[in-house]
C-alpha cells in the first residue's frame, strides 16, 4: 500500500507507491466499463494518493441497482480531506453525467 502526506491538496510523499486493486464491474457498464473505471481510478489517485481499489456491489437491500465501490485511504484529519471527498463526487459526475450514483466512495482515514 502506498503512503502519502496529509496535505489538503492530496500530494503524496516521495517514493510512495500507487497501485490499483482490480475488481469486477456491474453489467450496466459493459462495453465502456474499463475506460470509465480507469478515469475514476485516475481521479481517485489524484485526490487520494496511494492504493485505490474497486469492486462491484449489488444493492444490499435486494433492489435492482448495482454499484462500483472505490476504496481509498485519506491521511490526516477529516478537515484535511473532506473537500476532496466532495470534489471526487463532482469529478465522477463529469465522467458519468447520467449515472454517477452508481459509483460510491469509501474513505478509510489514516491518522
Amino acid at each position: 500500500m502506498g503512503t502519502s502526506s496529509p496535505s489538503a491538496a492530496g500530494a503524496e510523499s516521495p517514493g510512495a507507491e500507487q497501485s490499483i486493486v482490480v475488481g469486477s464491474v456491474p453489467q450496466m457498464l459493459a462495453g465502456h466499463s474499463m475506460d470509465l473505471i480507469a478515469q475514476i481510478v485516475a481521479v481517485s489517485r489524484q485526490l487520494f494518493p496511494g492504493e485505490v481499489s474497486y469492486e462491484h456491489s449489488p444493492d444490499p437491500e435486494g433492489g435492482t441497482h448495482d454499484y462500483v465501490i472505490f476504496d481509498v485511504i485519506a491521511w490526516g484529519e477529516y478537515a484535511d480531506y473532506r473537500d476532496r471527498i466532495l470534489q471526487w463526487h463532482d469529478e465522477v459526475e463529469k465522467i458519468v453525467p447520467n449515472n454517477a450514483g452508481a459509483f460510491r466512495l469509501i474513505v478509510h482515514p489514516h491518522l
